[in-house]
């Protein structure tokens, strides 16, 4: 069996990607690994992200800075909630892009041994419309990448 010692987790702070981490985690313990949890925005097509907002008591920032910002938050607070009390350390990183390529570029990037990461497993006609980012990875990973499954 290959050595894992690099795991990568995209989320998207669902409940499927709340088990994806919790299996990278337990896989980490097994192997002594390093996991990674990635997390990919996509900004607006519509709004330019140099353009400025200003919440209130705040200065004026870029809506990338603003949305950046939210998305280290909501990282936090899913990585806490995902492992509780789990002593295992995870590096987070937030990027913005589209989503399917900006994970194969880190998992490329990185030298990954492998990618866990849910799937909402969605079939028919809701698969067609929303497509699958779990199933581009899988087709063009360039290291083994394990999918779980949510029920629906």
């Amino acid at each position: 069996m290959a050595n894992i010692s690099r795991i990568l987790v995209p989320v998207d702070f669902s409940e499927c990607s709340s088990r994806a981490l919790r299996q990278a985690a337990e896989l980490a313990r097994k192997f002594n690994a390093a996991v990674e949890v990635l997390y990919v925005w996509e900004p607006p097509l519509y709004v330019f992200p140099e353009l400025l907002v200003e919440a209130p008591g705040g200065p004026p920032r870029t809506v990338s800075d603003y949305a950046n910002e939210r998305a280290q938050l909501e990282m936090k607070r899913f990585v806490e909630d995902a492992l509780g009390a789990d002593p295992l350390a995870v590096r987070t990183v937030v990027e913005s892009g589209h989503a399917y390529a900006t994970i194969l570029r880190w998992a490329s990037e990185g030298s990954f041994d492998l990618l866990v990461m849910g799937t909402h497993g969605r079939s028919g006609l809701q698969h067609v419309l929303l497509g699958s980012i779990a199933e581009k990875v899988v087709r063009h990973a360039p290291c083994p990448v394990m999918t779980v499954r949510c029920p629906q």
